[in-house]
């Protein structure tokens, strides 16, 4: 477990500068802990059991009581450079997929720094909002 929180936290800064690593840590602990269904995390290990790959998903809008939840939202989606996951990246987002229906949710949505078109080709996303971003510091 430590490994994926200090892996997942290294995600947050790099990735969500709006987020802080240590709200993501304290998320998944507590809801690890407590054996909340509403934590989906799933991790691809190598033959040395070293994380090579994860996946962050939560119900949304986090905190709300399930009967409230609109969709799922991937967090968090990351394989290791040179690594060649992709029949296991396939089996973990079916998995995944299988979680948020077991919830009762019939969307997932992603947030993503890659292509859009790469992740509608290899998961079958499509564009539906763009985020924009303006910063309020220095004027």
């Amino acid at each position: 477990m430590p490994e994926l929180l200090a892996r997942m936290a290294k995600f947050t800064e790099t990735y969500d500068p709006e987020g802080l690593p240590e709200e993501t840590i304290e998320l998944v602990r507590s809801w690890f802990t407590y054996g909340d269904m509403r934590l989906g995390v799933w991790v691809i290990i190598d033959n040395d059991e070293q994380i090579v790959a994860h996946l962050f998903v939560t119900p949304e809008p986090l905190g709300l009581d399930p009967k409230y939840f609109r969709f799922a939202l991937v967090r968090q989606a990351l394989v290791n450079p040179g690594v060649d996951a992709r029949e296991e990246a396939r089996v973990v987002f079916e998995q995944a997929c299988m979680w948020a229906r077991s919830l009762d949710l019939t969307t997932m949505l992603m947030f993503t720094h890659r292509s859009a078109e790469s992740m509608a080709r290899k998961w079958g996303f499509v564009e539906n909002k763009k985020l924009m971003r303006r910063s309020l510091m220095n004027g």
